[in-house]
Parts: structure tokens; sequence; C-alpha cells
């Protein structure tokens, strides 16, 4: 490489003629060229436009829009000499106009112009230094050193064109550079610099070759909105375009999942109400002890940490927050035992550490911090502590701080319910939230993306028969008033039509409880489960392996090792008999008596295998289990007496014999005589 051509000067230059150089050269000699706010939409990933668009502004087919943020630019504009002001201040760099426009030595379509220069302290290296701004809510990605995608293209692009090695960014969103700045840098790389000229090369071929690039990677919303400036918006007058009937699947999630961010944003409200309440009450603790900070430690018993969850500064206290994200317990084994024996923690003057507890005494100075005090708190299986740095008063009373401790604990409790009622840990099969899961063999199970809901989570047995009925009949619409004649077969409703209507109420309010509040609608007067979700079952499963059961049989050769592995699946998916809360309604007796004697026809087949085999223990295990669910089932009476005997457990099987004997067939009953008798019992 060598260094690149300087074209011209655009200090003083108008913006209209900065954009004239920009777009052909100073001398209008260039057809078509790439600057470094063009390199991200380039690869597809600006997120202001799109390769197509910036394609045709370049080919003169259209005018680039007016920016709908002017004031948020300009601002931008006018924020670039603080952004670099500061970066010279944290850093010691020296930092430097430079206001020529460049052009790339060995690709002269590449011409850039840069926000600052800068040279590094220790080495006088020079290097590009980008000025950005951004709001509140972009500041993670300026996190840990991270920066967007789309500004690393534009600045690596840069280091090519001006031939550096270094490059840094310098990016402001508040008004505290402590905490509102972020400077990340970046060294030059040639491979990833090497990949980029290619597709830039190939860019510019698609200009003079007229081939317009296609939308294929870029995101929906943005290309849609690309494509309505490009060929304007959409009139009245034309046409309807139809979606075929494939994406009305995808268009209901869509809607679904809009409706699920509304509810969202007014739960994040909720929740920052609650933290508002906390900031008020440890500033009222601040307030009473005199102290530089209050705060509120969460701990962490498995990884043994502390996180700073709350905080209340003074004026003029820097916050700690950020750096107190996690705690190791380890280096304060006072604190440790504090919080497992209750205790308070009172440090009146940390320098009486530095002998006895040097790593104690190492933390707290590194974080400013004098002197303490501290209470611990407790829910259930967590702990926590709440207390004060550099108290002025009332060091050793700790009444107000174990009161307030008492009352957190309580709203933490609350917190935790809300979130986690009626929920277990997540089933890392059910990822997809508009994918639910419902177990209703033995108890019903309801697993969805956000946690899974027991039987016992109903709020009475008329929301949990509604729920049920509708998953067992999920391909129908149901009449609401049919539907009261399923869940009140005794006809206890007096008003049918009223009542199935509040209960529906209720069964949403407890789906909500794992996300699925919009699970059930109603359309027309009718009931049915939401077609946006994919519902599977058990009994699904159930069916789907007796499906497969009864093709490997009918097989002219069995293989017997996938006929056990089915056998096996069935055993465990069946958990009892189904739906057993309602095994008495109708609308289920049919069907449990059906699957339950599918499943004893299934095991007495897996229990003859398993027979044969001369797995006699496994035959006896599995043959008394299943008489929890069936005590009547004949064959499995059978089956356990049988293996008794092959195990030589003879008196035993003798008199589980003689108690059983009213259970048994006919057929069985001689089987066994049989047996005892060849067994000389």
């Amino acid at each position: 490489m060598s260094a690149p051509i300087a074209l011209c000067d655009t200090a003083g230059m108008t913006n209209e003629r900065w954009l004239e150089c920009r777009a052909h050269g100073p001398k209008g000699t260039i057809p078509y060229t790439v600057g470094g706010s063009d390199v991200a939409a380039i690869f597809g990933v600006s997120p202001w436009t799109t390769p197509l668009e910036l394609w045709m502004i370049k080919k003169g087919r259209m005018k680039a829009p007016i920016k709908a943020n002017q004031d948020q630019l300009m601002m931008g504009h006018l924020l670039e000499p603080i952004a670099a002001y500061w970066y010279q201040q944290k850093t010691g760099n020296m930092v430097y106009d430079d206001t020529n426009l460049y052009q790339h030595a060995d690709h002269p379509w590449a011409l850039a112009d840069f926000d600052r220069r800068f040279v590094r302290k220790e080495d006088d290296a020079p290097g590009i230094l980008e000025c950005k701004s951004c709001t509140y809510h972009k500041a993670g990605d300026w996190a840990e050193g991270a920066f967007p995608i789309y500004y690393e293209l534009q600045l690596r692009f840069y280091l090519s064109v001006a031939d550096v090695e270094i490059g840094a960014f310098s990016t402001i969103w508040g008004n505290n550079p402590e905490n509102d700045l972020a400077m990340p840098s970046l060294t030059r790389d040639r491979v990833k610099e090497d990949m980029i000229f290619q597709r830039l090369d190939e860019w510019i071929w698609s200009l003079e070759h007229d081939k317009p690039p296609t939308m294929a990677d870029v995101k929906p919303t943005l290309a849609l909105e690309s494509l309505a400036r490009i060929y304007g918006a959409s009139q009245p007058a034309l046409p309807t375009i139809e979606f075929p009937a494939k994406y009305e699947k995808p268009l209901r999630k869509i809607a679904l999942l809009q409706e699920k961010i509304s509810d969202c944003s007014a739960e994040i409200k909720t929740y920052e109400k609650e933290i508002a309440a906390h900031s008020v009450r440890i500033a009222e603790l601040m307030k009473a002890h005199q102290a530089d900070r209050a705060f509120i430690l969460d701990i962490d018993d498995e990884l043994d940490v502390g996180c700073n969850t709350y905080e209340y500064c003074s004026n003029g206290v820097d916050s700690k927050r950020r750096q107190l994200r996690t705690v190791p317990l380890e280096l304060l084994p006072k604190w440790h035992e504090a919080i497992h024996r209750r205790r308070p923690i009172i440090v009146k003057n940390v320098e009486r550490l530095r002998g006895n507890s040097p790593d104690e005494f190492a933390y707290l100075r590194r974080f400013g911090v004098s002197s303490l005090c501290a209470v611990p708190y407790f829910r259930k299986k967590s702990a926590g502590l709440i207390g004060v740095d550099n108290p002025k008063l009332n060091v050793e009373h700790t009444q107000m701080l174990y009161s307030l401790a008492r009352i957190v604990a309580m709203e933490l409790c609350e917190m935790q319910f809300r979130e986690r009622a009626a929920l277990t840990a997540r089933d890392t099969e059910h990822r997809d939230a508009l994918h639910v899961h419902v177990n209703m063999f033995g108890r019903m199970e309801i697993i969805a993306h956000d946690g899974t809901l027991h039987d016992n989570a109903f709020q009475g047995s008329s929301s949990y028969n509604l729920f049920a009925f509708l998953v067992l009949n999920r391909k129908s619409e149901h009449p609401l008033y049919q539907l009261a004649t399923m869940i009140w077969e005794n006809g206890e409703s007096e008003n049918p039509f009223s009542s199935i209507r509040n209960v529906n109420s209720r069964l949403r309010k407890t789906l909500d409880y794992i996300g699925l509040g919009r699970l059930i609608q109603v359309e027309h007067k009718m009931l049915s489960l939401n077609p946006a979700y994919v519902i599977t079952t058990d009994v699904d499963g159930f069916d789907e392996l007796n499906r497969k059961i009864l093709q490997v049989r009918n097989a002219a050769d069995p293989d017997m090792a996938v006929l056990r592995r089915l056998y096996e699946q069935v055993l465990a998916l069946y958990q009892g008999s189904l739906l057993p809360r309602q095994d008495h309604y109708h609308w289920v007796m049919a069907k449990a008596v059906a699957y339950q004697n599918q499943y004893l026809g299934i095991l007495n087949d897996y229990l003859e295998l398993l027979y044969k085999e001369r797995q006699f223990v496994k035959v006896q295990k599995i043959a008394s289990d299943s008489l929890s669910i069936d005590v009547y089932a004949s064959a499995m009476h059978f089956h356990l007496i049988r293996a008794l005997l092959a195990t030589g457990s003879k008196s035993l099987a003798k008199v589980y014999f003689r108690q059983s004997d009213k259970f048994l067939t006919d057929e069985h009953r001689r089987e066994l005589n049989r047996l005892f008798m060849n067994a000389g019992v």
C-alpha cells in the first residue's frame, strides 16, 4: 500500500459542493464512487438504507431521500467536537482535524474524509477517529468495547484509504463522560479488508454493467420502507394484492406477537414503578444515615457472588452499580458468614481491616468505601444485603435497615410469585413462543415457552374442564351454548351463556401465567384454540407410536430391537388414564377407556417379549407398576405371578395367585395352574 491521494480540501465548502465531490470527485471525472457511509449499505447491514436504494441513487435514477431525522443528524454533527474533546482528555492521544478528501491509492473509486485524526500517546502511531453519538437505548451496542457492525465496516474502509494501522470511536449518549462515553478501538485486519474491497469491487462492477442488487439479505421491514422510497407509496387505484393461504399462519403469528409486545411494555412499566418505589426507600435510608450511597445486593449462592440490584447515590458520588455487577463473596468471608447467621455487617473504619482481612480491605478501598453498615434479608431460597456506604450517622443503628429489609423481601417475593406463578423451569424442547405441548395422561400439564402449568394451578374445575375439552377437540370450533353442557353435565349453571364467558375469562388469566393469554379465542359466539399456535399433545404421540408398532409388527420380518424401543416409549408416555379428573364426563370416558385398552394391549405384548428374553425381574416391576393404573387388568396380574414363579418365588406367587384370583380370566387361571403344577407347587 501507498499513501492516499489528497483530492481537495473540503473546509468552507457548501454541503451541495461537498456532496458533488463525494459523488464524482472534485473534477467530476469518477463515474461511480464509494464513501465510508456507503459500505454498510452495500453489505446489506445498514439500518437506514438498502443496497438497491443506494444503487438507484448512484445511478441517478432516484434522488437521495431527505432524512426524516434532520434535527438528530444536526445534533450528531454538533456533538462531534465534544466527542473528540473527551477522547483526547481520557486517552491522552492528540486529536486534530483533517479536512481533506482522500482517494485510495489502489482503488480510485474509494473516497474518504475523516471526522478526526489522532496520534497515539505511547508510540506516536497515527490513527483515524470516528466521532459518534446515540440515544440511551442504543448505549448497550457500545458496552464492553463493542461497536455496531455497520460502523466497523466504515472505519475499516477509512483505515485502508488512509493506510494507517489503528482506529478508534468516541461515542457519547449523555452528559456524564464517566458513564456515558465509549471509546473502543480496533487495529487493521488485512483479511477483513480484502473481503470488504472485493465486495466493493463487485458493487462498482454492478454499477458499470447496470446489474442492480437484490433485496435477498435485507431485513423485511427495511426492504419494504426502501421499496416505498424507490417506487413511491401505494396508490388507492392500484389492484389489491391477495396473499396466498400459506401466509395466513405467519400473519396471524405477527399479529399475536405484536399484541404480546404491547403487553410486555405494560409489564415493564409496572416493574419500573416497583423499582422506583425501592429507589425512594433506599434514598430515605441514605438520608437517615447521611451516607454516600445506599444499595441492595442480591446473593447468588450457586455462583457465590453478589449482584448490585438497586442503588441510590448522594450528589457528587459516582455510581458503583456497573463495577459491582458481580461481587465475589470469597473475598468477603465475614460477609458470607454474617448473611447465613443473619447478623449485621458493620465496618466503622475500613483501615482496621488492613491487617486481619487484607482482601476485604483492598476490595472496599478500591471502591472508595471507608465505612459500611448492612443487614441481610431473606426470601425462600435466596438472600441479599441492604446497606449504606460511608454513613456519617447511626453507623451501628440497624433498626431502619432491618425494617426496610423485611419490606423489600416481601415485595421481591411478590414480584417473584407474579413472574413464576405456576411455572416450572422452561422446557428446552418448546422454545418457540407459539409452540404449546399438553400432557393429558395421568395429570394435565401445559408446557409453553414461558414455563409449565400443572392442573392444580386452575381456579376451580370449570376452567380446567373447558381447557381439557378444547384441547381434546381442538380441530373444531364450539358454540358457547353447547360448551355449557360439556362443562356442567349436571346442569349446575342457571345462565350457561354468561357462565361460560366467565369461565373463559378465568381460564385466560390462568394461561397468561405462561404467556398463553391469547390461546383461547372467541369469534361469532364460537370458542376455539387460536390457530396461530402449534399445539401438540401426548395423546398425539401415543397415536403415532401405536401406528409405528402396528407397522413393525405387520412386517414380514419384524425388527425386535425397534419394537422394544417403541414399547419403552409408550411406557414412558402413558403416565395414567386420560384426564382422570374428568373421566366421568361422557366426552372423556369413551376415549379414556379406548386408550387404556390400547396401552394394556401394547404392554401385554411388551411383557411377553421380556418374558421370552428371560427378563423376569423387569416383568415383575412393570406389571406391578401398571396395576396402579388399572387394578382390574387381568393380564398384569398374570404376568406378575408368572414372573414370580420364573424367579423361584413359588410361595409368594401362590399367595398372590389366591389374592388376585377374582381379577383373573379363565384362560389366565388355567395357564397359571399348569405352571404351578410344572413347578411342583
